[in-house]
């Protein structure tokens, strides 16, 4: 249970690291990356320890694609 909550902790001080950067630079691409590794730790906290040894932790295409999508529409497209 130790390393849920340091990873926890990690992902929140990056969310705010994220949120402080400025809007000319690269935040949009930096919180996708930040989504999709706070869902691989997520994923890796909830698996056992035999089988983090033995297989890849995959994250779904659906989350991925998801991710960007919702991405674009919140910082791309001009809503009124």
């Amino acid at each position: 249970m130790k390393k849920i909550t340091i990873f926890a902790k990690d992902f929140r001080v990056a969310l705010e690291e994220v949120k402080l950067l400025s809007n000319n630079s690269k935040k949009s691409e930096v919180y996708v990356a930040y989504l999709y590794y706070s869902k691989l730790a997520t994923n890796i906290n909830y698996t056992p320890l035999a089988e983090l040894l033995n297989e890849r932790i995959p994250i779904s295409n659906r989350l991925k694609i998801s991710a960007l999508i919702s991405n674009y529409i919140t910082n791309k497209l001009p809503l009124a």
